[in-house]
């Protein structure tokens, strides 16, 4: 069986729903001994194209996106907390526990094997990303690296021999505490094969699963002892409703459980100097609607609850500003002639309507998916400076200071650890999304033919 036999279908077979069967363990894709090394970050080490489009990868960083040509220059915004990736967070552990596809800081990324193979859906071929351990993000927001004898945190003011998890991690080094309980594995591959009017299209599936049960590090340095830079505990003191809904019984969140998700299941993140300053959906009466991309950040609700309780069987409220389910960014208001990048994400797509997986620990199979979505968005939002420029990291390299962040996003009610999970299994999320170039209406129009993969 080819390495793609391990990623099967659970949905109509056109638009293939993401499943591992590697869930059972090791061998993984990461490349070393080390969680994460310094490296540069815009160095592309894979490349795959559609129509014309050249997407790079590197595998210095997961198999992240840092490069993207439609016939202007690199686009993306590199670095290894930047690109174009994945991220998990939760609100349970204030957003701090943060597994991340590419790295632990824009210089720190997490070298893996990846391999370009064909793809079936379009002659540009498909950029593999095996199963591999992901590593945890470091922000400004506490720390949680005591041992600093691999890799440097950005906290200088502690000696490089302490942090604020509350923990004794005296004998292990900052490799351990920078492993997270998730796997990753996915692909890229170019889709423009199932158009008949071809522009460029790019299918981006995943899957990350909660592996490992919580032991030395990983989690645990986001638990009861753990506090922010301001002092306060990192571990939320609110109430723990049911976070696993699907399931029999009532499923109270644990200290080593996911609580109200944060799944960043695609973002991807634009240099500024390329002069994206248009956002343009489909409104409530099926015509184009249009907003100049201003500071902070812009919502489109795909889905969201009618109720603030932790119950998806609930109703729910139709979008009021968005008709469908994709969003364009453009150099310009003209949608037959701006310069322009989609996102769709087929919200009846059964890995995006039911996101979350029960999957058999023996690697055997899925055993149920589940719709935890309580909210799900696009957005787009600058960062950074307020004009182009670049940054130079810690170890030399220089990437862009300004950026777009385009992306999509769903808040879940939780997942369950390894040990917290029925019998032989680890509960994973799962995405499925598309990037497009070409103009607004090309845009469109491609959307429009590759939703009827999805019709009910």
């Amino acid at each position: 069986m080819s390495r793609m036999g391990r990623l099967i279908a659970l949905s109509a077979p056109l638009i293939l729903a993401v499943l591992p069967l590697s869930a059972a363990g090791p061998p993984y894709a990461n490349r070393g001994d080390a969680i994460v090394t310094s490296s540069n970050p815009t160095e592309v080490t894979h490349t795959i194209t559609s129509r014309g489009v050249t997407l790079g990868f590197s595998d210095l960083g997961g198999g992240y996106v840092n490069f993207f040509d439609q016939g202007r220059g690199n686009e993306a915004a590199a670095g290894y907390g930047r690109g174009w990736q994945m991220s998990i967070r939760d609100q349970l552990h204030s957003g701090r526990y943060n597994p991340t596809q590419a790295g632990f800081l824009d210089h720190y990324g997490a070298p893996v094997n990846i391999e370009v193979v064909d793809s079936p859906n379009g002659a540009g071929g498909r950029l593999v990303i095996p199963s591999f351990q992901m590593p945890l993000y470091g922000d400004g927001v506490n720390d949680f690296l005591e041992n600093e004898d691999m890799v440097q945190d950005q906290y200088k003011d502690d000696n490089q021999n302490s942090d604020d998890d509350g923990l004794d991690e005296s004998g292990l080094t900052s490799d351990d505490e920078l492993r997270s309980e998730f796997d990753f594995e996915g692909l890229w591959e170019d889709y423009s094969g199932r158009l008949s009017d071809p522009i460029p299209v790019f299918r981006f599936a995943h899957v990350a699963t909660y592996k490992r049960e919580p032991s030395v590090s990983g989690m645990l340095q986001f638990g009861k002892d753990a506090r922010l830079r301001n002092g306060k505990p990192v571990l939320s003191s609110g109430p723990r409703p049911d976070i696993a809904p699907d399931r029999p019984g009532r499923q109270v969140a644990s200290d080593v459980d996911l609580q109200r998700i944060i799944y960043s299941a695609t973002n991807i993140r634009f240099d500024k100097a390329m002069g994206y300053k248009r956002l343009f959906w489909v409104g409530p009466d099926g015509q184009w609607a249009s907003r100049e991309i201003v500071p902070g950040q812009t919502e489109l609700d795909l889905k969201r609850m009618s109720t603030s309780k932790d119950a998806p069987a609930g109703a729910v409220n139709e979008p009021k500003m968005a008709k469908g389910d994709f969003a364009v960014i453009a150099d310009g208001p003209d949608p037959d002639k701006a310069v322009a990048v989609g996102i769709y994400v087929p919200q009846r797509s059964d890995a995006n309507r039911r996101p979350v997986l029960g999957l058999r620990a023996d690697g055997s199979g899925a055993s149920y998916a589940s719709d935890r979505r309580l909210r799900s968005w696009l957005y787009v939002a600058p960062r950074g400076t307020r004009d182009p420029g670049v940054r130079t990291l810690e170890n030399g390299y220089e990437i862009p200071s300004g950026l777009v962040h385009f992306g999509y996003r769903t808040l879940l009610t939780g997942m369950t650890s390894p040990a917290n999970s029925p019998d032989g299994h680890v509960e994973a999320l799962r995405v499925e999304s598309f990037v497009l170039a070409g103009a607004p209406n090309e845009i469109r129009a491609a959307v429009e033919e590759l939703a009827e993969n999805y019709a009910d």
